[in-house]
């Protein structure tokens, strides 16, 4: 990622602007816009990291615009931010082809700089794939639909899963583990589930899920050391932390640890679920398909 990152807050609210701007802090170029018209505009004379796109705008909401962004900047990532944790706003979003969706009450500095941080990774990490793969066809890229806004093309991941993906998800709440498995299923992932993290071991390390969801606590070990152990038994998957809302202290160490993401437990866990999962999907297989 780039030593510095430009990032354009498109807010009505000269109040939730400041608050956004001071929570990614001095590490960003940060630039406002207060209605689309003005944002887009910017987006055509110059080029931003990353777009933070309030739903309520005066002129058009901001899935209307996050289209526009998207059909014209093409890689120009754009997260999708509401004061409603309305999981139709976060959906619409992420059927615009927003890469996240983030409310903004009680909005944790660290979900933000992280979703951020991730955004342009992700946008970088598909530019890598699409140049790599021109260089392989190499003439064949250049034929009949050349220059078409293809699938390759698209910022973010699809909301569905890739066919025959599969995530395990650790948790010992056997009503959180039920509704996990009827969320992901119904977006197309093969789901497996675990109760402990021994049991979590043992089926990683013989399926090699393509995600894992872990809780923090867990009734052997915590999610931690889970993580730890199943990078030795060599298991590569990325991993997504379940955390108490407003545990920043234990989403930072699973961060540090290298976890892909974190999702706290709440409304944020249903809002974001398809975005993380997807992201983290996608920056994996994009990871492997480059080296």
């Amino acid at each position: 990622m780039a030593t510095v990152v430009r990032v354009l807050i498109v807010d009505d609210s000269a109040e939730s602007r400041a608050s956004l701007r001071a929570a990614l802090g001095p590490d960003f170029l940060v630039e406002e816009a207060s209605t689309a018209a003005l944002a887009f505009e910017r987006s055509l004379e110059e080029r931003f990291d990353v777009v933070l796109c309030d739903f309520v705008l005066p002129d058009e909401d901001g899935v209307t615009l996050t289209k526009r962004f998207a059909d014209a900047t093409r890689h120009t990532p754009v997260v999708g931010i509401s004061t409603s944790d309305s999981a139709d706003i976060a959906y619409a979003f992420l059927r615009a082809g927003a890469t996240d969706f983030l409310c903004k009450k009680n909005l944790l500095p660290l979900r933000l700089l992280h979703s951020v941080r991730s955004a342009v990774e992700a946008r970088d990490a598909y530019v890598r794939l699409r140049e790599t793969r021109h260089r392989v066809l190499g003439g064949l890229s250049t034929g009949a639909g050349a220059g078409t806004n293809s699938n390759e093309d698209q910022v973010g991941p699809a909301p569905r899963a890739p066919p025959g993906a599969s995530v395990l998800v650790v948790d010992d709440a056997e009503d959180l583990r039920f509704l996990l498995r009827r969320t992901l299923q119904n977006v197309g992932w093969r789901v497996m589930t675990a109760g402990t993290a021994q049991e979590a071991l043992r089926m990683a390390s013989e399926t090699k899920p393509d995600v894992i969801l872990v809780d923090y606590l867990l009734p052997d070990e915590d999610g931690l050391t889970l993580l730890r152990h199943l990078r030795e038994r060599g298991v590569t998957s990325p991993i997504i932390a379940l955390t108490a809302h407003g545990n920043e202290h234990v989403a930072e160490a699973f961060l540090r640890a290298g976890a892909a993401d974190f999702l706290s437990k709440g409304t944020e866990l249903w809002t974001r679920l398809p975005f993380v999962m997807a992201t983290a999907m996608a920056r994996s297989a994009v990871h492997v398909d480059v080296a």
